[in-house]
């Protein structure tokens, strides 16, 4: 029996727009909400999450510096097609990359309106029991905080390339526990540990050819937006080939 643990619109006053949803496995929509997302207890969990001025793209917007950032930007998205240790790799990178230019193209106020932004997203996330959240939500929730943290000392002192890295880190380890990036991540391990079998012999076909299936289904349902679909099938993949989940 699937049930909606938690599903609720927050409107911030800074102009951005939280909709949380602790989810705890297998996904189907949740029939009061059109943004609701019901997982159960078996597979990954995530946050439906809109967080519209402290990614890379809104800070890229509000610095105007889209063409100057264009490359940059476009190794950002790749990075959430990557498996989990590439991607953050990849994002690090990017961090450094954007941050001067990011400095250069904004003021103060409009880094604490979106350092505030990730602040009041971990303050909703905060009032969740425990028990609402999985541990994968956990850790990143504890990465963000620790970003967070980071980037508001940074303010403090007028370090503006510090404070845009550390921002960047923390609304990023959010960006991973929502729907669309958890079952991009998922689909990419599965893809990497099936590119990674040399001998097929080690699997039995049945197995193998199910997770190519569920795979494939998943990559097909990202393409439909349908993530909660996508998410179900990219888990099961990654159970059947053993690898291991984020």
């Amino acid at each position: 029996m699937l049930q909606l643990i938690r599903t609720r619109p927050f409107n911030f006053s800074l102009g951005g727009v939280l909709t949380l949803c602790a989810v705890l496995g297998a996904c189907e929509d949740a029939a009061s909400d059109p943004l609701g997302v019901v997982v159960s207890a078996e597979t990954q969990g995530a946050l439906l999450l809109v967080l519209e001025r402290s990614g890379l793209p809104g800070l890229v917007s509000e610095a105007g510096r889209a063409d100057e950032l264009r490359e940059v930007s476009e190794q950002w998205e790749a990075s959430w097609d990557m498996t989990l240790i590439q991607a953050r790799a990849a994002r690090t990178e990017v961090y450094g990359l954007a941050a001067p230019a990011l400095a250069d193209g904004l003021g103060l106020d409009a880094l604490t309106v979106a350092t505030d932004e990730v602040g009041h997203a971990l303050a909703i996330i905060d009032g969740l029991t425990p028990d609402d959240l999985a541990p994968s939500i956990e850790r990143r929730v504890g990465m963000a905080a620790a970003a967070h943290q980071r980037a508001r000392a940074a303010l403090d002192v007028g370090d503006t390339q510090d404070a845009l890295r550390a921002l960047l880190e923390a609304s990023d380890a959010l960006r991973e526990v929502t729907p669309r990036r958890l079952a991009t991540l998922l689909r990419a391990i599965a893809e990497d540990a099936l590119g990674r079998i040399v001998d097929r012999d080690t699997y039995p076909e049945e197995t193998l050819q199910r997770a190519e299936r569920l795979t494939k289904g998943a990559g097909s349902a990202i393409d439909a937006e349908d993530y909660t679909t996508a998410i179900r099938r990219a888990y099961y993949a990654v159970l059947l080939l053993g690898a291991e989940l984020p």
